[in-house]
């Protein structure tokens, strides 16, 4: 069927680390080549050797320098025969439906992806494959709680440039990424990607960056430049931060973000988003359990929509209660549209969601979820309600 539509199909091997075997150097197999040195090439055998039409990896294309590209360049361009080279770019493991994460892909947010895309884009090269696992929801590449859109718009930007040279957006796009936890002492990194539009006006963009904790208290603040030149180029940015300045009780910083443009030719200058409130960080003690980062594209949240939900009687976000006693809670509902769903999650973990067909016919409906250190017996019962369902992570 392919055949008939005039596209020729090659079935390719996956080969771990296909760019040292392709560098005939089989002995760097699973490991980096040496640090700030140059690289030493075998001798040109596997390509002459191999019967294959192409073939691909898994993500050890996230790890070649620009000399080794350019050298497996200039192999296949002197091989006297078709071999499709396809690199594997590293994507990062989405652990937002995940009660805990066994698997870590190192991506540090748009950084490794967006240096691997550009590298090999430069170099001629158009196909390419992702590392993803059986379970689509597993792939950071698919839209979450923990990737908003973010490396969506960052893969089609290069996508559209590659094909053509020119941006896909009509507006430009305010990418930001950092890690949902971070341990105390360490730094953070919070990332500023801007993605130029069509026929850009070649403005440069300031990222401000205020950290509360849970009462609105600012506990540091940093501010991000970003110059866009033409729409064949974007800019990055990240800023490392430090924790150890920490002396809130609750370990919690909640990003605010506000992004000005500035006009290169008269200085003028116009806010774009001011004070928007991102999914909080999560400052730990002893260890990580979701450390895949956020990548949130600001153009897909909508500022004027917003859930507060805070204690009745209490202007502070923590509160401890007697014994036996539940507190009254209170949610602020702000919005110029329907919710479409609603989400409910515990620091960067997803753990469940509402839509308007679940509680079609129901007066009211509550979603329960206790937490305790050790294995407890328990037993829940009900007045004047049904337990729709329950469920229970391990």
């Amino acid at each position: 069927m392919l055949a008939d539509q005039g596209l020729k199909v090659l079935l390719v091997p996956t080969v771990g680390d296909l760019g040292k075997t392709v560098l005939d150097r089989p002995d760097r197999a699973h490991a980096p080549f040496p640090p700030f040195r140059k690289t030493e090439f075998g001798k040109l055998r596997f390509l002459k050797e191999t019967c294959w039409d192409g073939a691909t990896d898994l993500n050890s294309g996230s790890d070649m320098r620009d000399d080794q590209i350019r050298e497996i360049k200039k192999r296949l361009a002197n091989l006297g025969k078709p071999f499709l080279f396809v690199p594997a770019l590293r994507s990062m493991y989405d652990s937002s439906n995940r009660f805990a994460q066994a698997i870590h892909c190192r991506g540090e947010g748009f950084r490794v992806l967006r240096r691997d895309l550009k590298q090999w884009i430069e170099h001629g090269f158009r196909i390419f494959t992702f590392s993803t696992w059986n379970d689509v929801n597993e792939t950071i590449l698919m839209p979450s709680s923990r990737n908003v859109w973010g490396l969506n718009e960052m893969i089609r930007y290069y996508h559209e440039k590659a094909e053509n040279g020119k941006s896909p957006f009509p507006s430009p796009r305010f990418l930001f990424s950092y890690e949902p936890e971070v341990l105390l002492g360490d730094e953070g990194f919070f990332q500023f990607l801007v993605l130029p539009e069509t026929g850009t006006l070649s403005c440069d963009y300031r990222a401000n960056v205020s950290f509360r904790d849970l009462n609105g208290k600012e506990v540091d603040a940093f501010s991000l430049l970003a110059q866009i030149d033409n729409e064949k180029h974007d800019s990055f940015n990240e800023h490392r931060f430090d924790t150890t300045f920490l002396d809130t009780p609750e370990m919690i910083l909640v990003p605010y973000v506000s992004v000005t443009q500035i006009d290169k030719s008269s200085g003028a200058s116009r806010k774009l988003y001011d004070a928007v409130r991102l999914a909080p960080i999560r400052v730990r003690y002893n260890r990580l359990s979701y450390f895949v980062p956020y990548t949130i594209s600001l153009n897909h949240v909508n500022p004027a929509s917003r859930l507060q939900l805070s204690w009745a009687d209490s202007t502070s976000g923590i509160l401890v209660s007697d014994t036996g006693t539940l507190p009254n809670l209170k949610l602020e509902v702000n919005g110029n549209d329907e919710f479409r769903r609603v989400n409910f999650a515990e620091s960067s973990l997803h753990i469940g969601a509402v839509r308007a067909s679940d509680a079609e016919g129901k007066a009211l409906k509550y979603f329960l979820r206790f937490s305790v250190d050790t294995p407890v017996k328990a037993h829940l019962s009900l007045r004047n309600g049904t337990i729709d369902s329950s469920y229970t992570p391990f």
